[in-house]
């Protein structure tokens, strides 16, 4: 069974029947399409040339399931401070347990869950893992990401990118919109 099944254009969804997962579990491993990864990227990234993988491992216990998870890859991305292009390395290791809300109105406490585990109650017969991925792998990424974290960044006057060579700006030069709270410490 490939996970990402649908016609084209659908959305892909890993969804699984929890009767139907194997009691030694399942594991796979796939490049996750580019329609499914170019949505969930942040304005500064993009996608390399390199594949986004997922691994993953559902197993069940009774009517729960744990899903452990590792997506890796790569991304291009335009630095937060100095403009500049850069690669970063996703490698994102994620748990998460499927609790069945007709069988435990609480996280039972007999549930052998890796450490730091976040969890989803679910209804019915079935499980929605693509969400989870989703999630995961939007949280992976900086919300700021920079190209090394010694990055100086543009000079605010001429733009001109400090990891390159220093400009020739006044270093004490005051921002207009502040000025006046300057003269007010100067006249004191």
């Amino acid at each position: 069974m490939a996970p990402f099944a649908g016609s084209i254009g659908a959305p892909a969804v890993l969804t699984f029947l929890v009767e139907e997962i194997p009691e030694g579990g399942l594991e796979w491993s796939q490049e996750m399409p580019p329609e499914w990864v170019d949505p969930l990227l942040g304005p500064q990234f993009r996608r390399d040339g390199h594949p986004i993988v997922l691994e993953v491992s559902i197993t069940r216990r009774g009517r729960n399931v744990v899903v452990q998870g590792r997506l890796t890859g790569s991304l291009a991305y335009v630095c937060s401070r100095c403009a500049g292009d850069a690669t970063r390395e996703v490698d994102h290791a994620f748990s998460h347990v499927f609790v069945s809300r007709s069988h435990h109105p609480a996280f039972p406490d007999d549930l052998d869950a890796p450490g730091e585990a976040e969890f989803t109650f679910y209804d019915g017969h079935e499980v929605r893992v693509e969400p989870v991925v989703a999630e995961e792998f939007v949280l992976s990424m900086p919300w700021f990401p920079v190209c090394s974290e010694s990055c100086r960044g543009l000079c605010p006057h001429c733009g001109q990118n400090l990891n390159e060579g220093t400009c020739s700006c006044e270093a004490d030069v005051v921002d207009p919109r502040w000025a006046p709270l300057l003269n007010l410490k100067r006249t004191r």
